[in-house]
C-alpha cells in the first residue's frame, strides 16, 4: 500500500509538471503532502518560492497573477510561501482555464516575473490586514470564527458577489443616515432605534474614499447581531465581499463595536490601496500583447 501511495504521489507531480512546465519536480524542491483518500482530499504539491532564483523581474518582489491581471509583492523570508497554496483543484484548472495566459518563460521558477505565481492567496495579505487593523483600529483583528480571506478568482464572473447582494440590502433600508466619517448607513432590521445595534444595518462606502483609481466600485458592508455578539467585550459582526480587477476578491468577517464604524474607511482604504499598489496594469504576457 505504502509503495502505491508513493506511485500516486510520483504520477501527480509528474501530471503537473506536465500541464506547468514551470513547477520543478525534483527532491531538493518538491514537497508533497499525503492525504487520506477517505477525507476526499486532493495531493498538494508545495515548492518554496524565492525570487533569488529568478532570471527575469526585480529580485526584490514576487510576482503573483489574477486572470490575466499580475501584480508584485516585496517578498519577505519570514513568511513562506508555496506554488500549491489554495489550489486543491489546480491540476484540472489550469487545464481548463483559458483565463490565464501561457508564462512568458515557464522554465523559469513560479513567482517570477516570467512566470507569476497563480491564484491561490493574495501574497501576504492576511498578515498586512492584521498589522493595518492593529493600526487603524487600536487592536487585535477578531476574524470571531467567520471567513476572511483574499485571493483570486478561479474565472470571471464565476462567483456570486455578497458586495451586490449588500448593495440590494442597503436600498431596500428603512431608515438611512450619513455618519460623520461619510459611511451611509441603514437599518435593514425591524426596529428604529438607531443606537440599538441588535438591529441589523447595511453600509456603504464610496468608492471615492477607498481609492482615486477610477475602475474600483463603492463598498458595501453588513453589520449585524451574532450568539456571541451579547456577551460584555465581543461586539458585532460586519461581513463583506468586494472585488478588484475583475478576479481579485477581498472576503472579510471580523468583529467591530460601534464606536469604531467610521474607521472602516482607514481600514478598507488600506487594503484597496494595498492591491492597487501591486498591480502591474502594462504587464505583456508575450511579446505580442496589444496591452499598454
Amino acid at each position: 500500500m505504502k509503495n502505491l501511495t508513493m506511485r500516486v504521489i510520483v504520477l501527480t507531480a509528474l501530471a503537473l509538471s506536465a500541464l506547468h512546465p514551470g513547477i520543478s519536480t525534483s527532491s531538493e524542491k518538491l514537497h508533497v503532502l499525503e492525504t487520506n483518500k477517505e477525507d476526499e482530499k486532493t495531493i498538494l504539491l508545495r515548492q518554496s518560492i524565492n525570487p533569488a532564483t529568478c532570471k527575469s523581474g526585480d529580485r526584490k518582489f514576487i510576482y503573483w497573477a489574477a486572470g490575466d491581471q499580475v501584480f508584485r509583492f516585496r517578498f519577505d523570508p519570514k513568511i513562506p510561501l508555496h506554488v500549491s497554496q489554495e489550489r486543491e483543484q489546480w491540476p484540472a484548472w489550469v487545464a481548463t482555464n483559458k483565463e490565464i495566459p501561457p508564462a512568458r518563460d515557464p522554465k523559469e521558477p513560479e513567482g517570477c516575473y516570467d512566470n507569476p505565481l497563480r491564484a491561490g492567496n493574495v501574497p501576504y495579505m492576511k498578515g498586512f490586514s492584521e498589522i493595518h487593523f492593529k493600526k487603524m483600529i487600536g487592536r487585535k483583528l477578531d476574524s470571531g470564527g467567520g471567513m476572511t480571506r483574499y485571493y483570486a478568482e478561479d474565472r470571471k464572473g464565476q462567483a456570486f458577489l455578497r458586495n451586490l447582494s449588500d448593495k440590494k440590502l442597503l436600498e431596500r433600508g428603512h431608515d438611512c443616515w450619513v455618519r460623520n466619517s461619510g459611511v451611509q448607513e441603514c437599518l435593514i432590521s425591524r426596529g428604529n432605534d438607531r443606537a440599538d445595534y441588535s438591529i441589523s444595518r447595511a453600509m456603504k462606502i464610496d468608492k471615492s474614499m477607498l481609492s482615486k483609481h477610477r475602475e474600483i466600485d463603492d463598498l458595501y458592508l453588513t453589520m449585524y447581531q451574532d450568539a456571541a455578539a451579547g456577551r460584555h467585550g465581543n461586539g458585532y459582526v460586519i461581513e463583506n465581499e468586494y472585488s478588484l480587477f475583475t478576479y481579485v476578491r477581498l472576503a472579510s468577517s471580523f468583529r467591530l463595536f460601534p464606536e469604531e464604524i467610521d474607521l472602516l474607511v482607514p481600514y478598507y482604504r488600506g487594503l484597496v490601496g494595498y492591491i492597487i499598489d501591486a498591480h502591474l496594469p502594462h504587464y505583456k504576457w508575450s511579446d505580442a500583447d496589444k496591452r499598454k
